[in-house]
């Protein structure tokens, strides 16, 4: 398992996910590592996943995380 940040405010999702909200308001979750992807947007450093169950404040669960996120 690897970690995952993204910023979403649905609570039955997080709780659903057992996510850790921090105090900057980014919430962590475990995925499968073997399904996380790797991109350059922006000229910065991103990790990608697709999201089996979606939050209800996300367009779609095609989404991506700063790899600096998970450096912390």
């Amino acid at each position: 398992m690897a970690k995952f940040k993204l910023r979403t405010d649905d609570k039955a999702w997080i709780k659903r996910n057992n996510g850790v909200v921090d105090a900057d308001g980014k919430v962590t979750i475990d995925v499968p590592a073997d399904q996380l992807g790797t991109d350059t947007f922006a000229g910065r450093e991103w990790v990608t996943y697709t999201l089996p169950d979606c939050p209800k404040d996300y367009p779609n669960p095609h989404t991506m995380c700063l790899k600096s996120w998970l450096e912390d």
